[in-house]
């Protein structure tokens, strides 16, 4: 072949001899509140979030009614809990932190006869129930578009609603409403997240007894549109705790504490995420670190920059449901009230990670550019699984090869740059390709 037409692509590829043991994970702490809970759904973390050195963890099960719910703040320093605020919901699956305050929206209030819209902590270190001034029934999240421009959205009675605040929280106004679509009687909608991207804020309703809306509702700051792409033909996806990482919203397509597909959308197109299920997700230091589903019982810590190269950095425990990261630690939230943290720095997973244990392996593309036919060489022979997939992260086609090579017909293919995600089962190698 003439060396002009290929190309080498040295990737990571990382085995299962290069996936550290889930024994690197020691017993920070058990939750007093999610311990105390009388259900399996109740006792699970699913949410941790760092805060001014703290960590606060989220549970309770308000399909069982439980509440109200005690925050308590977790010192890893000290590796102990600290009672702060009992706030008037049947659970917290959710914080967000804006402007120095740290807000946790009630999924279900406990009584009506007092606040309970959502808890705050506020900027002199103070927290307590606060309302919209007319009650909700849910609030799901909260974003902020712009200063102290904040809205929090879920549902009122049978319509999904969003409020505004243009004081950091203070007061609100409701200032849209969405209605069932489904046609079953007694049927209701629900806004279950918040996502903001390129200065618009992103809000698509879901059924209770339906399926997601065709469309999303989309405020500028100045008027409502509608945009029927993010998520595209999907039925039963909730969509929750968005965030944004490559200039993409991405976010969870189903409710947290059980494994769902990622999903990205650029503005212009929704997508699945690489095929990948996680349980959770945190944007950092421009990474965004997933936790990962990899199916039979294995769940890993990965991490990218650029949503299509992915490095492992460890393996989690068996009942991982959330995580974050803190103070160069990684710590995951269990389904039994647990607090697991990673023994080593972070820091130095990443290094033995990207520098010591990695396989380097050379992946030849030829030609490339290409028109039509486009051959893969791989140093392994073994069943391998091949993906195209696209600028916006969609799957265009899959194939399966056995041998240490194949060749795929792109002619089909609209001109571009894409990427080839090769899995034979021990591991993920990613390349790019240009069809012309």
């Amino acid at each position: 072949m003439a060396m002009k037409n290929v190309i080498l692509f040295w990737l990571i590829y990382l085995s299962n001899s290069a996936v550290y043991s889930q024994d690197s994970f020691k017993l920070a702490g058990i939750h007093p509140g999610a311990l105390a809970q009388n259900t399996a759904t109740g006792k699970m973390i699913t949410t941790l979030f760092p805060w001014q050195g703290k960590l606060y963890a989220g549970y309770g099960d308000y399909g069982a009614n439980t509440g109200p719910i005690d925050i308590y703040s977790f010192d890893p320093d000290s590796l102990s809990f600290t009672f702060r605020w009992e706030a008037n919901t049947e659970a917290i699956y959710n914080f967000r932190a804006y402007n120095g305050r740290l807000f946790a929206p009630a999924i279900d209030r406990k009584l009506y006869s007092k606040p309970g819209d959502y808890t705050m902590l506020d900027t002199s270190g103070v927290w307590g129930d606060y309302n919209f001034g007319s009650n909700s029934t849910h609030v799901f999240d909260v974003a902020r578009l712009s200063g102290s421009e904040l809205y929090m959205v879920g549902s009122q009675e049978v319509k999904a609603a969003v409020w505004r605040s243009k004081n950091n929280g203070m007061t609100w106004q409701k200032i849209h409403t969405d209605t069932a679509i489904s046609g079953t009687a007694g049927d209701f909608a629900r806004y279950y997240f918040a996502g903001v991207l390129k200065g618009k804020l992103y809000v698509q309703a879901k059924d209770y007894y339906g399926s997601i809306h065709p469309y999303a509702d989309v405020w500028d700051g100045i008027q409502w549109t509608r945009d029927t792409t993010l998520f595209g033909a999907s039925t039963y996806v909730y969509g929750w705790r968005p965030d944004t990482m490559a200039g993409k919203m991405v976010l969870l397509s189903n409710s947290p504490g059980y494994s769902s597909l990622l999903r990205v959308f650029d503005g212009e197109a929704g997508s699945i995420l690489n095929n990948m299920y996680a349980f959770d997700f945190f944007v950092d230091s421009g990474f965004l670190y997933a936790l990962v589903d990899s199916g039979y019982g294995k769940v890993l810590v990965q991490r990218t920059q650029d949503l299509a190269n992915w490095f492992t950095l460890a393996r989690a425990p068996y009942g991982s449901r959330s995580f974050t990261i803190m103070n160069d630690k990684i710590y995951i939230g269990m389904s039994d009230s647990r607090i697991m943290e990673y023994t080593s720095p972070l820091s130095s997973i990443i290094t033995q990670v990207e520098t010591e244990n990695p396989i380097s392996t050379e992946i030849i593309l030829y030609p490339n550019p290409c028109i039509s036919v486009l051959n893969i060489i791989w140093p392994w022979e073994s069943e391998t699984n091949v993906s195209i997939i696209d600028c916006s992260g969609r799957i265009g086609s899959y194939h399966t090869f056995y041998g240490d090579r194949g060749f795929i017909n792109v002619s089909a293919l609209p001109p571009g740059l894409y990427v080839l995600k090769l899995d034979n089962g021990s591991g993920v190698a990613f390349c790019k390709f240009i069809r012309e």
